[in-house]
């Protein structure tokens, strides 16, 4: 099957009627016309359509409708295969086809035509209307941005400005892309459990960025370094607690009365490690045991260390929750999965080779965790892949 060519033109042929309704070619009565796009192939050769046919787009107040010239609103022609039902084009031009008006609406095998909607990207918002079609019916999409992010426009079958798109006459395959951009200004009630939106709403915290910063400055010290947090409505405040010199550990602990959404310790140089510990991986499970975190969804735990700063995320509560049961309950490390972190992980490895070597490590043991690794540009996403090569999916703002 070949794919559908559209051609859009810039400047409608618009006739203004006595009682100052807009019409365009003398069918439609509602709205004001945006842009005119011809649906078809050069040679006449698509599947649905013969010959190429013009499609409409109307504004009506908060709504648009697209329509093919040949709909008449007020009579109800929707023009059919047998004649009688060309556009205003007669029998030349993009409306008509040269025999009587006739246009060839042919659906696809099943008898159905195919409305696909999509968002873009996908986090920005929720699509509604997709679906399958009979000749000629109705059909109704539209797009709802969800918090942090606003409508943009339609694109694809037509480009549309509004978020409803109402199309009374469904005569070949469309398909529409919601396209939503996010909100500089909006600032979150509660840390979202997406990581990169995590990462993205954190980097762009100055408080955050500072508390990073200072972290950084102490992994050339002889202790770790800790700083639990909270966030509240665009406030990050952060709880400090420090450990022994020379002791690689922290002892502190949040409770039911004194919940926390998140945590970053430091990793001193000497003789730990440039990544989370496997008592580290395990920390979180122990702290939402004992009630002290607020949502495990959204729950961030970090280390900054001399092999740089990187997050965890919790992707799956549930898939975490059996790997701490498993391998951590009562706050005791099962030494299975110290042995398990030995065969991946050693002091003699680069750190791009133990960077790959945890993420392998995360997906063997059954975490549910997803690791973040901070950068000049930001955070970027890591897994591996088939060949068991680290992979980066750039986190963007």
């Amino acid at each position: 099957m070949r794919k559908l060519i559209y051609f859009v033109f810039a400047v409608l042929a618009v006739s203004c009627a006595k009682d100052g309704t807009t019409e365009t070619a003398g069918l439609l009565t509602r709205g004001q016309p945006e842009e005119v796009i011809v649906l078809g192939l050069p040679d006449g050769d698509n599947p649905h359509l013969s010959p190429p046919v013009t499609v409409i787009v109307v504004r009506d107040k908060d709504e648009s409708m697209v329509v093919p010239e040949w709909w008449d609103e007020s009579s109800g022609n929707h023009g059919n295969p047998s004649g009688g039902g060309g556009g205003s084009g007669g029998s030349t031009g993009s409306g008509g086809t040269g025999n009587n008006g006739a246009i060839e609406v042919n659906p696809n095998p099943d008898g159905y035509f195919v409305v696909t909607v999509s968002a873009n990207p996908p986090t920005g918002g929720s699509v509604s209307g997709g679906g399958n079609y009979l000749p000629h019916s109705s059909a109704r999409v539209s797009a709802s941005a969800n918090d942090g992010y606003t409508f943009v426009n339609w694109t694809g079958t037509a480009t549309v400005s509004t978020s409803t798109i109402n199309i009374p006459d469904v005569f070949l395959n469309m398909e529409f892309v919601a396209n939503f951009k996010r909100d500089e200004n909006y600032v979150p009630p509660t840390e979202p459990t997406d990581p990169c939106e995590s990462m993205v709403l954190k980097m762009g915290n100055p408080t955050f960025v500072n508390m990073l910063n200072s972290l950084q400055s102490l992994t050339s010290s002889n202790y770790e370094a800790g700083r639990a947090y909270t966030y509240s409505n665009g406030v990050y405040t952060f709880i400090n607690h420090d450990g022994e010199p020379n002791d690689p550990g922290i002892d502190w602990n949040p409770s039911s009365n004194n919940k926390i959404d998140g945590h970053v310790h430091s990793h001193y140089n000497d003789g730990t490690l440039p990544i989370f510990s496997v008592s580290d991986i395990l920390i979180p499970g122990f702290w939402d045991s004992i009630g002290g975190i607020n949502n495990l969804d959204a729950f961030s735990l970090g280390t900054v260390t001399y092999g740089g700063t990187y997050f965890l995320q919790i992707s799956n509560v549930a898939t975490y929750r059996r790997f701490y049961n498993m391998y951590g309950s009562n706050g005791q490390i099962d030494s299975a999965l110290e042995f398990m972190y030995a065969g991946f992980i050693n002091s003699n490895m680069s750190i791009a080779d133990v960077t790959t070597n945890f993420v392998r490590f995360l997906n063997a043991t059954g975490t549910g965790m997803t690791l973040m690794k901070k950068d000049s540009d930001g955070f970027v996403k890591l897994g591996v892949n088939m060949n068991n090569k680290l992979t980066q999916f750039r986190c963007l703002k």
